[in-house]
């Protein structure tokens, strides 16, 4: 039925049972599921209309996508432009080699770091 392009939804359905359980046993035999990839042009059309002043919904019912994912999309480009292309990013710096002796539980451990990762 996944290979006639139906959804969880419509499976359970056709078989009268829950959508969860037909979702259980995809994960459980490991059937991938179908997923719709989308393109930077569709993602561009959802931006486009969203200027346009269309809601989400309108937009979701337009494409035949859900609103959730025209909504993370919508958000996703948002919170780019909110922090810009790249936003600072702490790397690890080098430091002296720092030699630390623990014993715990009556094992001995020593501990010789070379970076510092900033929390």
């Amino acid at each position: 039925m996944r290979q006639q392009g139906m959804t969880n939804r419509e499976i359970a359905e056709a078989l009268g049972k829950n959508q969860g359980t037909i979702e259980y046993l995809f994960r459980k035999y490991k059937l991938c599921r179908k997923r719709s990839r989308l393109t930077l042009e569709q993602i561009e059309e959802f931006h486009r209309m969203r200027q346009e002043g269309m809601t989400i919904a309108e937009i979701a019912e337009e494409t035949g996508y859900s609103k959730d994912l025209v909504h993370y999309h919508i958000k996703q480009k948002e919170n780019e432009e909110e922090l810009g292309p790249e936003f600072p990013v702490q790397f690890a710096v080098p430091r002296k080699p720092k030699v630390e002796k623990t014993i715990y539980f009556g094992i001995r451990y020593v501990d010789v770091t070379e970076i510092y990762i900033p929390t």
